[in-house]
């Protein structure tokens, strides 16, 4: 990835307003305006050329002398600008914390009583706890000029208590900050427990003080992280209709604080991306589209708001049409890879390898593998980190897929190798990831399509036996080899495999809040017929359209009906429901 100017970043992340606002505010300066012609070449790049920048300013040496002073004061006078323009909170609070000191300096003291009040009230409805003590401090200067010695001392007692109880609150919310970063830590780079270590480390933090209940939270802001922590505690150790019930708090409890909604709007948005990821989950697709349409509708007034809609929105949707082997739109897709392409350097790393992941998933589970292997380069060429382990591991387990549908045998003997040498590094070699890269080398020893549709037959048997151990049945949220293995078994499209399992979920478990629920067979002689639902979003509309039936094969081991099919034959009454969530929800995160 090519490094970019500092100076042109930023001016490339304005908007129109922030531009305007800038090019008013540098006209009611006086003095050399030449920063401004600066601001107009740099603006007019699309990629960032020193030398095309110096071309414009040929005739003044000066300015070429003093190139990078230009650019560091130009830089400084858009920040300037942009504070200007931003004028949140903070700035505000800031803004009337001096007022009242001049105020105080000036003896005013009734009126510096007043503005405080109003400032108090501000800080402790969005509950900004470390700017109302600054104003408590500023308070008892105020009342140092009362010279009624009892109401003095009461005041000062008021005020001492407000003190104490507002730092309380700021260290019980640095507290559970500091949990906050150790889930955070967890989920960005092993994303899901995948052995008893691993699930040992959330137990950890499950088991402190803070996290026993949410009363033990002394403040909304601290109740919205206690709830996020369990919710990702929860998500990591794979249980999603836990996760559901705290993300659904969290959402409750930045409702019911519109302030703080306000005031934190893009963390707002998040949490309720959650909320629909679990809810898509433990209910079905359908239940996530209406968090996807208010997701669409967002109207984004900076680059961070277009970031996060380009995340909980565009890469949201392309996981559930993936998830359920839909074919998206032309138009959804085209402006996928537009905003992609827009946004790409400034996306945070797990956004976008996440995209690019998806992207590749996509076209392998619809055939189109060249198409793969370009989005599968990308995610691999991407600048080496320690994020996201888990799809790290699992690209490179799909590179090996797409090399060997493309015929590339001559080069996945160094894929193999590097595949192997990269999960065994970072310690992800289970007995998912050993069966997959044993496979492969197999298919490189033997020769001839019989030989490779019994590697494919045992490969099937040993995936699913080795996918009754819970922590190895979690590599099929990163991706479901069984889902390809019965589309060449059968002779049929991944995209078909994984629009039967999706079918089979939404037949059998209908969207509802009373949770899954089993439909009968209607005929035990030819078995169910199941309606489902086939997912197909697209930019204009978050409904789901089309109509399909598919004919349900009875159970292996024959106590009933509602086969899954990619994952062994067994049914409902054979396995547990949440046997049939994978291939639905395993693409979305």
């Amino acid at each position: 990835m090519k490094k970019q100017d500092a100076l042109f970043q930023l001016i490339k992340s304005l908007t129109r307003g922030e531009k305007r606002n800038f090019r008013v505010l540098a006209q009611l300066t006086s003095g050399d305006k030449k920063y401004l012609k600066l601001f107009d070449v740099i603006d007019d790049l699309e990629e960032y050329d020193e030398q095309k920048i110096l071309k414009k300013f040929k005739r003044d040496d000066k300015f070429e002398k003093q190139f990078a002073y230009n650019k560091n004061y130009l830089y400084n006078t858009i920040l300037n600008a942009l504070a200007y323009f931003h004028k949140g909170y903070e700035a505000e609070m800031s803004s009337v914390t001096l007022h009242v000191t001049i105020l105080l300096e000036k003896n005013l003291f009734f009126q510096a009583r007043k503005l405080l009040n109003k400032a108090k009230e501000s800080a402790m409805a969005q509950e900004k706890f470390e700017e109302l003590m600054k104003l408590l401090w500023l308070e008892v200067e105020i009342l140092k000029s009362i010279e009624n010695i009892k109401v003095l001392s009461d005041s000062l007692r008021e005020v001492e208590f407000a003190l104490k109880v507002a730092s309380d609150k700021v260290s019980n919310l640095m507290s559970y900050r500091f949990l906050d970063n150790q889930i955070h830590v967890l989920l960005n780079t092993r994303h899901i427990a995948r052995k008893a270590d691993e699930q040992s480390e959330a137990d950890k933090i499950l088991r402190h003080p803070l996290m026993q209940e949410e009363t033990a939270a002394l403040s909304n802001r601290a109740r919205i992280l206690y709830n996020e922590i369990r919710r990702g505690l929860a998500y990591f150790q794979g249980d999603h209709e836990t996760a559901l019930q705290f993300a659904a708090r969290t959402v409750a409890i930045y409702e019911a604080s519109p302030e703080i909604r306000e005031e934190s709007k893009l963390k707002y948005l998040q949490h309720y991306s959650m909320h629909a990821h679990h809810m898509l989950w433990v209910h079905g697709p359908e239940s996530a589209l209406p968090f996807l349409a208010k997701l669409r509708d967002v109207k984004f007034a900076t680059p961070q708001e277009r970031m996060m809609r380009f995340e909980k929105y565009y890469i949201y949707s392309l996981a559930l049409i993936v998830a359920t082997g839909d074919t998206a739109s032309e138009l959804f897709l085209t402006e996928f890879e537009q905003e992609l392409e827009l946004l790409e350097n400034d996306l945070a790393v797990t956004s976008r390898l996440r995209a690019f992941y998806l992207t590749a998933d996509y076209y392998v589970i619809h055939s189109q593998y060249s198409k793969a292997l370009g989005w599968s380069n990308k995610f691999l060429n991407n600048p080496r980190t320690n994020l996201r382990t888990d799809m790290q591991a699992g690209m490179r387990l799909i590179n090996l897929l797409i090399h060997y549908e493309l015929g590339n045998y001559d080069l996945m003997e160094y894929h193999l190798k590097s595949a192997y040498r990269y999960i065994y590094k970072q310690e992800r070699m289970h007995k998912y990831e050993r069966r997959f890269l044993r496979f492969f080398k197999d298919v490189l020893a033997v020769q001839g399509a019989a030989d490779h549709f019994q590697l494919m037959q045992q490969f099937r048997e040993d995936i699913l036996e080795i996918t009754k151990d819970p922590f190895e049945d979690r590599a099929t949220q990163v991706f479901n080899v069984v889902c390809w293995l019965d589309a060449k078994l059968e002779g049929t499209s991944m995209a078909e495999t994984k629009r039967r399992e999706a079918a089979l979920l939404l037949g059998n478990k209908p969207v509802s809040t009373a949770g899954p629920a089993i439909r009968p067979p209607e005929s035990k002689k030819a078995g169910p017929a199941i309606d489902a639902m086939r997912l197909r979003l697209d930019s204009g509309s978050g409904k789901l359209q089309g109509r399909q039936t598919l004919q349900s094969p009875r159970c292996r081991q024959g106590s009933g009906w509602g086969v899954n099919i990619l994952r062994s034959s067994v049914c409902q009454r054979c396995k547990p429901i949440a046997k049939f969530r994978s291939c639905i929800a395993a693409s979305v995160f």
